[in-house]
């Protein structure tokens, strides 16, 4: 009895004298998943090749084509699970080979399912990767032979082999002579002629009584000439629950933790600050100059604490109190905490040596936000994640505008409207904060990445979102976006230019100051919507005047008068020609209805 396989292509010309003793069937599928039966001819060449290519390496089999593309050579997402889903349904057999894939998504576990149901069933799906370059579906699915193409294999017949659950076969993607239309043959390339090679290998598997995915698996790697071997790589979660938290010490990396306090999904008890801070004794809504929450708190002193009210112990930047005092403040309440065994959530790490850190592993949990090498994958080759979810992202002209603040407040507006938000935080207090990720490259930045890891990581980031299904994803930068001064290195956004990359938003929220000149607000737009090709849909005006030291924002801040907020808004909006607001209470609704506007005029273009 002879195997069956199954190929998702552009169909098979049969008329080619190659295949004049191949028995062939097959369906062609329509758009609207109506299926066509007997009608499979190729009309550009692609699944002619494919075919061939599997054939000269093993005949002994049926054949069945199922047709999804033709002369545009787009291959559309609801067919392929349409073919999938056929295969199951109606065509049992050993091997189905996808030459084609897709690198945006938009139901990645529905076609995830439907594929672990054929992998169920002891069907083998072999797919080729996206010749574009990134992680396309379904070939970077734990149980689909995923294969790409490698520069540094010569012969038709070289293999390597990759231990991952990504891509797990790299072959020649170079030129070859294959038939096409009628009886001619033609030039071509690419991982979708690399695939069906793989799948006559497991043809053989099976002819051999090897049938089970793991064995063909170490097969292939047998065969193999390189073999590239598993990689760890660490995932940075916060792995314990908090109920209740105290915080210390207030600064401004606390502001929106305090300020949207009453949308956590725990309860803040107290926070507390140094005695010679100036702080102790005052309210909150008194030291924030926006302030969201109806709920007020007090500034304890630290040394007031009660240690039986709450579960974990929220340490923030404490850096600066360090050096006024010269006291090891955060030592001593990490001494504190262990000796009350309660959790730690840090926003940064610095100062803690290894004995501290060795006691902390084997008495309390913890979450550190310190990111790096570690943490970045190796085993992906360079290949990134299309993101196919509307990506908003939230930018600046300088740090201390209210980023985080304008974000949370767009969260909040578009929850309220019951669409489902994802979203990635640059601030050290993210993930408290609700977002689903955290990327802390701000002050006290705990990311030890740059360059192409940086931005693959964040792509990640951005993918462990999209598996959520939300119906947008918000992204939040820090600080500038574009050089105020070349002068100095410290001027240089490459970290923000990174995040950017990484995310590659769609639209962009500007957050502004009133002193910004309009040629670096001009800039900035324009930088924005070339770097990624999306829109800028508005601007935000920061009404809070701080003083202005060597390009640092320091002092407390005082609210601008109506009078200058209502003429800043009037020039920027002349100058850039799009929406303009002040960050008040509003302004998440403003941004969201904005939103939906843009996102739903262009739906279905991304």
């Amino acid at each position: 009895m002879n195997l069956r396989v199954a190929f998702i292509d552009s169909g098979v010309n049969m008329d080619h004298p190659v295949f004049k003793s191949i028995k062939m069937s097959g369906i062609t599928i329509l758009d609207d998943g109506s299926v066509q039966q007997g009608i499979f001819h190729d009309n550009i060449g692609h699944g002619t090749g494919v075919v061939y290519n599997f054939i000269h390496y093993f005949d002994a089999v049926d054949c069945f084509m199922i047709k999804i593309f033709d002369r545009e050579h787009e291959v559309d997402e609801q067919k392929i699970v349409y073919a999938l889903k056929y295969i199951l349904d109606y065509y049992p057999c050993q091997i189905v080979n996808i030459s084609c894939g897709i690198s945006r998504c938009s139901d990645i576990e529905n076609m995830r399912s439907i594929c672990n149901s054929l992998y169920n069933r002891g069907t083998i799906i072999v797919a080729a990767f996206d010749n574009d370059g990134s992680l396309s579906y379904p070939a970077c699915f734990s149980h689909v032979i995923g294969v790409d193409l490698s520069t540094s294999c010569f012969k038709k017949t070289d293999l390597q082999y990759v231990e991952s659950d990504l891509i797990n076969v790299r072959g020649f993607g170079y030129q070859q002579r294959l038939p096409s239309l009628r009886d001619s043959y033609q030039m071509q390339s690419g991982s979708s002629f690399i695939s069906p090679y793989v799948s006559a290998l497991i043809a053989k598997c099976y002819q051999k009584g090897i049938t089970d995915f793991d064995s063909i698996k170490n097969q292939l790697k047998e065969h193999a000439y390189i073999k590239y071997p598993a990689v760890s790589y660490l995932k940075n979660k916060l792995d314990f629950s908090i109920k209740k938290a105290v915080a210390f010490p207030f600064n401004k990396e606390m502001h929106a933790l305090f300020s949207f306090s009453s949308d956590l999904n725990f309860e803040i008890i107290d926070i507390c600050d140094y005695k010679f801070s100036g702080r102790v004794g005052k309210k909150v809504s008194d030291e924030i100059k926006i302030y969201h929450n109806k709920k007020d708190f007090i500034i304890k002193n630290i040394e007031d604490l009660d240690w039986n009210s709450f579960d974990t112990f929220i340490i923030g930047h404490t850096s600066k109190i360090e050096l006024a005092t010269g006291k090891e403040i955060k030592k001593a309440l990490i001494k504190q905490c262990i000796a009350h065994k309660k959790n730690i959530y840090f926003y940064d790490m610095d100062g803690i040596d290894e004995g501290l850190l060795e006691i902390m592993n084997s008495t309390i949990s913890y979450y550190s936000p310190v990111i790096h090498e570690g943490y970045v994958r190796t085993d992906q080759f360079g290949k990134l994640y299309e993101i196919s979810k509307p990506i908003l992202g939230f930018f600046g002209t300088s740090p201390k505008q209210g980023k985080m603040t304008t974000l949370l407040l767009t969260k909040n507006y578009l929850q309220s409207q019951g669409y489902f938000v994802g979203s990635l935080g640059t601030e050290p207090n993210s993930l408290l904060l609700g977002l689903d990720e955290q990327y802390n490259m701000g002050f006290n930045s705990t990311v030890q990445l740059a360059g192409d890891n940086a931005i693959e990581y964040v792509n990640g980031l951005m993918h462990n979102i999209e598996l959520k299904n939300p119906d947008i994803i918000l992204v939040g930068s820090q600080s500038q976006t574009v050089c105020m001064n070349s002068g100095n290195l410290g001027f240089y956004p490459h970290t923000q230019y990174e995040f950017l990359l990484g995310t590659q938003p769609d639209a962009f929220i500007i957050n502004i100051n009133v002193f910004d000149e309009n040629e670096y607000i001009l800039r900035t737009v324009r930088f924005l919507e070339s770097a990624c090709g999306g829109t800028v849909l508005c601007l935000i005006v920061f009404p809070v005047q701080y003083d202005n030291y060597q390009g640092h924002l320091i002092g407390k801040g005082t609210i601008y008068s109506q009078e200058i907020l209502k003429k800043e808004v009037e020039r920027i909006t002349k100058i850039t020609n799009k929406p303009v607001f002040l960050l008040n209470d509003d302004t998440g609704k403003k941004i969201g209805e904005l939103c939906i506007q843009y996102f739903g005029e262009s739906d279905g273009e991304k």
